[in-house]
């Protein structure tokens, strides 16, 4: 982690006073959003090709293998909305205010998380049969959507929104922390914090705040004087890279010796936020200036929070459709493949259903589906 100390002391050179002008997108920080979509879609569709496996299957060496593999490679990867969350409001929100900039939450984040959630909580999944609507009473279907949209549990990938809204919270006091360069020790405190405060799976609690929070000060050091900041990243490449393996060949290393927890720290989490971060920031640096290159990540990043509310529910009917068609896979080939045909599946469905809601409905799509 030096090669983050360092950066955010050559940030703090220049201080919070010269960040860049409100703009309405940076192409490669746009086409950031993509890489992170990508990365999230993958990690569900392909455990959910090893998890449909039988039981049996998944104890052979090679389900375990892939699984294992899968985890380390791709789990953690909203650590990258996190990171582009913060970076983005000094660059492009800041200079608009605080209110406009919880009003345009509102509309595009908090909206759709309502509307999702009370969608999803009205159906369920019958073995064999389908989805059909939930069989109960309308106030015992508002109680349990009300306990959905606390605890994040209206699908799977939902627990980290109550997280974003509490760091959409303190993002002025964060920002307060980037106008005192006296401050700046205090910030890199939060950066640090997750290689000690880990994140309790996918449900929501102080811990996994500390956990996100750190990616997002980090973004919003780095979109305070971002010019500056993408010349200490692109400086210090190799130390990412270096960062990177390091991190992975720790969690290979955990993995292969069942190892994670040392007393209260997941030692396979504090390696995962040093991974993703350490990557997060290479691949910020190698997409600036390649436009022409990475012009096919545009829709997926125009449409990547959509794809994040709908992917796991699309992942999950295609997964079990295929179950009651075709059966369960019988080996590691078949499990891989299976989990390509779920990531195809969620990220160019999603994609699909969000093209044709915002064409249907315009703007006000966004209370739906977010944007």
């Amino acid at each position: 982690m030096g090669s983050f100390r360092l950066l955010a002391a050559d940030v703090g050179e220049h201080g919070s006073e010269r960040a860049p002008a409100a703009v309405a997108r940076i192409y490669h920080l746009h086409a950031f959003r993509a890489f992170a979509i990508i990365s999230i879609v993958a990690v569900h569709a392909l455990s959910f090709g090893v998890n449909i496996a039988p039981a049996e299957v998944m104890a052979t060496p090679p389900l375990i293998a892939m699984n294992s593999a899968v985890q380390a490679l791709f789990h953690g990867g909203t650590l990258y909305f996190a990171l582009i969350s913060g970076l983005l409001y000094p660059i492009a929100l800041r200079a608009k205010g605080v209110r406009h900039f919880y009003s345009a939450k509102v509309g595009s984040v908090v909206a759709p998380y309502v509307f999702m959630t009370l969608l999803l909580e009205a159906f369920e999944w019958r073995a064999g049969r389908g989805l059909f609507l939930v069989e109960q009473s309308i106030w015992s279907y508002l109680a349990h959507a009300a306990a959905a949209l606390v605890t994040g549990s209206g699908s799977f990938q939902f627990w980290y929104l109550p997280i974003l809204f509490g760091l959409y919270l303190a993002t002025p006091l964060i920002d307060r922390l980037l106008k005192d360069r006296s401050r700046l020790p205090f910030l890199i405190l939060l950066i640090v914090a997750p290689l000690v405060v880990t994140r309790t799976g996918s449900t929501v609690s102080a811990q996994s705040f500390v956990y996100f929070l750190g990616a997002y000060s980090l973004g919003m050091l780095i979109g305070a004087d971002y010019a500056a900041a993408a010349a200490a990243i692109r400086k210090r490449r190799g130390a990412l890279l270096l960062t990177f393996f390091a991190a992975s060949a720790a969690l290979g290393g955990l993995f292969a010796a069942d190892i994670d927890m040392a007393g209260p720290v997941s030692l396979r989490e504090s390696a995962y936020y040093a991974q993703k971060i350490s990557l997060g920031l290479f691949v910020l640096d190698l997409l600036r200036g390649r436009e022409r290159q990475t012009r096919w990540l545009a829709p997926i990043a125009t449409h990547s929070f959509p794809t994040y509310f709908m992917h796991v529910s699309v992942i999950a009917i295609a997964g079990r459709t295929f179950r009651a068609y075709f059966g369960q896979p019988d080996d590691v080939l078949e499990a891989f493949g299976l989990g390509l045909g779920l990531f195809a599946a969620g990220l160019g469905v999603s994609m699909l259903i969000s093209m044709g809601m915002k064409r249907l409905l315009g703007k006000w799509a966004r209370f739906l589906i977010g944007s």
